[in-house]
């Protein structure tokens, strides 16, 4: 079988993750870097990058990639997902899907029109082993009818004034929940289903940035069960990003983050480590589910089939955000559209 030729576009810190990572993949050609700034040439080249750079989508789709990554700015993932489907590219996205929901809304139209192309998100904590047994053992009924649950996500990103476009309100679409949020979002969803409503929701803005630095919501599930959750990319000793969750159910405690998962249920206990579960990488990447997410996608655009994480899963996500800031602005509970 011929390797699938790639482009990545917005060569910043993901762009560079996700290049680097393809050129890795022996069933990947990647044919094209874009980016129209010259220093992020300049940036890629000095720590290795080999791949033909462009200025210019276009450019870039003279070598016929089969597949874009995107890793732009959010408010920009409208347009340049619109330009790489009309050339008949599957897409592959960095979350949040968009950066507000009306053009999230057009994103999961662009999926639902061409049901030949395949369409990832990169909420690489899906491809974590911890949270992919964790969805397995509630699935299981490992801890029986799941009544509420705890989720924290933790990040030492911004304690300070801020200009990158990730802090503008306009370019991004939100702040901590719209960044690290959606990725303890996604896993509500995939371990415990669907949000009905916000019930409540606060937010906090310490760093002097347009776009709130963490916050509190209380979420209802469409099961009836509750879950509360805290989002903070202000947190002291978090060099990297974190997600847990603790899961109460009417048989058991599950309890899992990117590094462990532990289970108690009928007075035994059980934990196992992040290493101890299968890693798809050629070696032991850790809670790094960057590889993962990538080769499940490349997997997907090969093969056929649906990604692990779809537009419509991130849509979803991106009506929850949606509803907890509406909720914080108005004070008041919203329903899911």
């Amino acid at each position: 079988m011929a390797p699938l030729k790639v482009c990545v576009i917005g060569m910043g810190k993901m762009g560079l993750s996700h290049a680097s990572i393809l050129s890795t993949m022996p069933e990947v050609e990647l044919v094209g870097c874009v980016d129209p700034d010259p220093a992020a040439e300049k940036l890629a080249r000095s720590v290795g990058a080999r791949a033909p750079f462009f200025r210019s989508t276009a450019l870039a789709f003279e070598r016929k990639p089969a597949a874009a990554f995107l890793c732009v700015p959010s408010r920009a993932n409208l347009s340049v997902a619109r330009d790489c489907v009309a050339r008949g590219a599957h897409v592959f996205v960095e979350k949040p899907l968009a950066h507000s929901l009306p053009a999230a809304r057009e994103m999961l139209a662009l999926e639902e029109g061409r049901p030949d192309l395949r369409f990832g998100v990169g909420f690489m904590g899906a491809h974590i082993g911890t949270f992919a047994k964790a969805r397995e053992l509630l699935a299981a009924g490992a801890v029986g009818r799941i009544l509420r649950a705890c989720c924290r996500v933790e990040y030492g990103l911004v304690f300070s004034h801020q200009e990158q476009w990730l802090f503008k309100k306009d370019a991004a679409g939100g702040g901590a929940a719209m960044s690290i949020g959606s990725h303890a979002i996604v896993q509500i969803h995939r371990l415990l289903g669907p949000v009905s409503a916000v019930e409540s929701s606060v937010w906090f803005f310490t760093s002097g940035n347009e776009v709130e630095d963490s916050g509190v919501a209380q979420l209802r599930l469409t099961s009836g069960a509750e879950v509360e959750l805290h989002y903070d990319w202000s947190a002291a000793n978090r060099p990297q990003s974190m997600v847990s969750l603790e899961i109460s159910g009417t048989a058991g405690t599950l309890r899992v983050s990117m590094a462990w998962l532990e289970v108690e249920s009928a007075g035994q206990r059980t934990a196992t480590h992040v290493s101890e579960l299968p890693d798809p990488a050629s070696v032991f990447l850790g809670v790094d589910g960057h590889y993962s997410a990538d080769a499940e996608f490349v997997r997907r655009c090969l093969a056929g089939g649906t990604p692990a994480v779809s537009w419509a899963d991130a849509y979803h996500v991106q009506q929850v955000i949606h509803a907890i800031y509406d909720s914080a602005q108005r004070k008041t509970q919203v329903a899911l559209e």
